[in-house]
């Protein structure tokens, strides 16, 4: 029997993420409705977010337990992605998968800078997350404006046909997707939001995504680090 809320919150994460294993692309997928879907999602967050932001008070438990959130965080980015590429051009589950991988990177980074003191693990483990979210975001609007280039116009001609016609897959390639579909992310789209057409406000959201992300979270984290090591230095 489960004796506290801990094990039944636990059990119920297990069950939920065992169910969605298990009907994930089959015939029963389709038929279950939209709310219970998204039900089993927030329950499969809720308990994702209580493991990353798990603490012990030993170290190396700490240390395991970052390890664990580590390889959590790959393998359910991946999977994420994965499914993205089959669909490039749903762009709701692009902005979901987007605020996804953001919002548990930046819990990786809080909850090792409360866990560990040591600043090169710290600042290793922020770069980490920090470039797990530009690939994911860079490679995510990368395609979607790839596919739509010719609402977009971000690619010339010349990059689309490469890209689309004589790409070998390469890490160049990939590099270049990456770039492309950071540009909102750090620039206003002025000049690409048409509002006859709205699929372009895309860029907009991906622009205040960013703005969110790189003004309120990496002015955070960098003023941490700056502050730190200035301490660090004055106690020398």
């Amino acid at each position: 029997m489960l004796k506290n809320k801990k094990e039944i919150s636990t059990a119920i994460f297990i069950l939920t993420v065992s169910f969605i294993v298990v009907i994930v692309e089959t015939p029963i997928e389709s038929k279950i409705p939209g709310f219970i879907n998204l039900i089993l999602f927030l329950i499969f967050l809720i308990g994702l977010g209580k493991i990353f932001t798990y603490s012990s008070n030993n170290s190396f438990i700490n240390f395991l337990n970052w390890l664990f959130r580590v390889l959590l965080l790959i393998t359910f980015t991946l999977g994420f992605l994965n499914v993205y590429l089959e669909n490039p051009l749903n762009f709701r589950f692009l902005i979901v998968l987007t605020i996804f991988i953001i919002i548990f990177s930046v819990i990786l980074i809080t909850n090792a800078l409360k866990n560990f003191n040591n600043m090169i693990f710290q600042l290793l483990n922020f770069i980490f997350g920090y470039g797990l979210i530009l690939c994911v975001a860079g490679i995510g609007f990368g395609l979607f404006y790839l596919e739509y280039n010719d609402v977009f116009n971000l690619y010339t001609l010349e990059e689309y046909n490469k890209i689309m016609f004589h790409s070998n897959s390469s890490l160049t390639t990939y590099l270049f997707i990456i770039y492309k579909g950071l540009i909102p992310f750090y620039s206003f789209p002025s000049s690409g939001i048409i509002l006859e057409q709205p699929i372009t406000l895309i860029l907009l959201c991906e622009y205040i995504i960013g703005f969110v992300f790189n003004v309120i979270i990496i002015g955070f984290f960098v003023s941490y680090f700056v502050t730190k090591f200035s301490k660090r230095n004055e106690e020398q």
